[in-house]
């Protein structure tokens, strides 16, 4: 496999026509043409142009699942030809991701989602976007090297951080953002409560909802009161969720990976109540792509076959 990754990492300025011609000759599925509205939609969050729009998007889960949408496809795509059978469980997550993050931003199931969840098998990921609470969730069975525990799949990686910075971090930086992600890794058991109808509806409302004391405090005329336009605290799934699934065997697991990430952001809002903010999904896509691929191929190899896949991702938004 790693002989595979070295001569092939050549061949990452492979034209568009090229990728897609070879992955339709192996037969995947034909590449969803992007409408211009689309697009329009997608590249203020991919790419952070100078003109950015002075609103938050009305439109904006749909985007984010159009950027979901264009991972996917480039994981499936480079998993069958420049890197052929190589990270199948990177390429797995997120097909499942995108079906997941339907659920919780629309007719939630919580049954569909703790099927997801009981077939997840060692070395596998799910990963949500809880887009109310401003956190991202990593849901990792163990691998071998960090199953401390020795649970037999009888454990799951409780992984958790902020996908987007307080507006007053962002507005005051004097350049990029660099944060360590995730914030915390626990193995918790993969318990009934875990897989709960109560459990995981509670996330969905999370999801959904945002909650006034997560938010920061401001103060006007001698009032004070919630800033909605800023992001929340991720607390009721940093803090919250954690405690609520652990136990007294839980404990950090040290061999999960963490990645430093440069985190480019703004505050654009004109005439609007709520500013424009790039997609906390974003971060979250990338950050679950890179560990993913850390677990799949090692430390070595996998932040090269993401910047491939970045590569590939970023043609296709264009």
């Amino acid at each position: 496999m790693n002989l595979t990754i070295g001569i092939t990492i050549n061949k990452l300025y492979f034209s568009l026509s090229e990728l897609t011609s070879i992955s339709r000759r192996n037969g995947l599925k034909k590449l969803h043409t992007w409408s211009l509205e689309e697009l329009q939609g997608i590249i203020p969050h991919v790419f952070l142009p100078r003109r950015l729009p002075s609103s938050v998007q009305d439109d904006l889960e749909e985007i984010e699942l159009n950027i979901l949408r264009i991972i996917e496809s480039t994981t499936e795509e480079l998993n069958c030809t420049l890197f052929p059978n190589t990270f199948p469980r990177t390429e797995k997550l997120f097909q499942k991701w995108v079906l997941v993050q339907q659920k919780l931003s629309s007719c939630f199931t919580a049954a569909a989602i703790s099927e997801d969840i009981q077939s997840l098998e060692a070395g596998e990921m799910l990963a949500m976007y809880v887009r109310a609470q401003n956190s991202g969730l990593l849901l990792s069975i163990p691998t071998i090297e960090e199953d401390s525990l020795k649970s037999c799949n009888q454990t799951v990686i409780f992984s958790s951080f902020s996908a987007a910075a307080p507006m007053k971090s962002v507005i005051s930086a004097p350049g990029d953002l660099t944060v360590l992600v995730p914030e915390a890794s626990y193995i918790i058991p993969k318990s009934a409560l875990l897989q709960s109808k109560d459990f995981l509806e509670q996330l969905g409302y999370l999801t959904q909802t945002q909650i006034y004391m997560t938010l920061s405090q401001a103060s006007k005329a001698g009032n004070r009161f919630s800033e909605v336009r800023d992001v929340a605290d991720p607390m009721f799934i940093t803090d919250w969720a954690m405690a609520v699934l652990s136990n007294e065997e839980s404990q950090i697991c040290k061999a999960f990976p963490r990645i430093r990430k440069k985190v480019r952001d703004d505050v654009n809002w004109c005439q609007s109540s709520l500013p424009f903010r790039r997609s906390g999904l974003w971060l979250t896509a990338k950050v679950a792509l890179q560990i993913s691929l850390i677990r799949e191929l090692g430390p070595e190899y996998g932040p090269v076959v993401y910047k491939a896949l970045m590569i590939k991702s970023c043609i296709l938004f264009l």
